[in-house]
């Protein structure tokens, strides 16, 4: 019986050696091949720079720890973040999350601020291969830029999707709920809420949008082309 006990747990000790040893090689090869391959899967004429801080998480996760994250894109566009972690579970390197650590800053359009929220998260699933999927979830987010009143939304979700089509089309969803106040919000943001929001009895307004393959619905309704049009120049 004792003998039984012995090799039970020596199996088992030999085992977790194996996965400890495959965990750490995954970590490196993540460390270095991860911030590459997310780069590839990110639209043409977008760019990202950062440093990696290391990996940990052992032995559930495999977090890999991004700092000083910068997103280009458009003509002097960016949003950058101090900290971001990119979450695997163990054989699933294909499907990352992404927890936002710190605020958001941003200028877009000559427009520029942070953007923060209690808890932000993010699913990207087929960066490896360049052919995405990403949805993100975030609670309670702010935006602040000097001279506007502050803006605030209980929830944020957005969805993008990289179709299977030749040129490459993207399909999105946007849903913001419970913003407010309403009259903080300047540029695209503030034409979309005049054009499509849902004033909530709260005084608070929603804002859904999305598109697939080119049709348009926004407000509960499928815009015509020229409305479709002016929403496509808003994003």
């Amino acid at each position: 019986m004792i003998n039984r006990y012995v090799l039970l747990f020596g199996g088992l000790g030999i085992l977790f050696a194996a996965y400890a040893v495959w965990w750490h090689g995954e970590a490196g090869r993540l460390e270095t091949e991860f911030p590459a391959a997310l780069a590839r899967s990110l639209p043409e004429g977008v760019t990202v720079s950062r440093t990696v801080a290391g990996v940990d998480g052992f032995p559930f996760r495999l977090n890999v720890q991004l700092t000083d994250v910068k997103v280009n894109w458009g003509e002097g566009d960016w949003a950058a973040t101090p900290s971001l972690t990119g979450i695997f579970q163990p054989f699933t390197r294909d499907h990352l999350i992404l927890h936002l650590d710190a605020p958001v800053t941003f200028k877009v359009q000559g427009a520029e601020g942070t953007v923060a929220a209690e808890r932000a998260l993010g699913s990207l699933v087929g960066f490896e291969a360049g052919r995405y999927q990403f949805d993100s979830d975030a609670m309670n987010v702010t935006l602040e830029q000097p001279g506007v009143a502050r803006l605030s939304a209980s929830r944020l979700q957005v969805h993008v999707r990289r179709e299977e089509t030749s040129p490459v089309q993207y399909a999105f969803a946007v849903s913001a709920k419970g913003i407010t106040p309403r009259e903080a919000a300047t540029g695209h943001l503030a034409a979309l809420l005049a054009s499509h929001g849902r004033p909530q009895a709260d005084g608070t307004v929603d804002i859904e949008i999305d598109e697939r393959r080119g049709v348009f619905h926004a407000g509960g309704r499928t815009l015509p082309p020229a409305e479709a049009e002016e929403v496509k120049k808003q994003f």
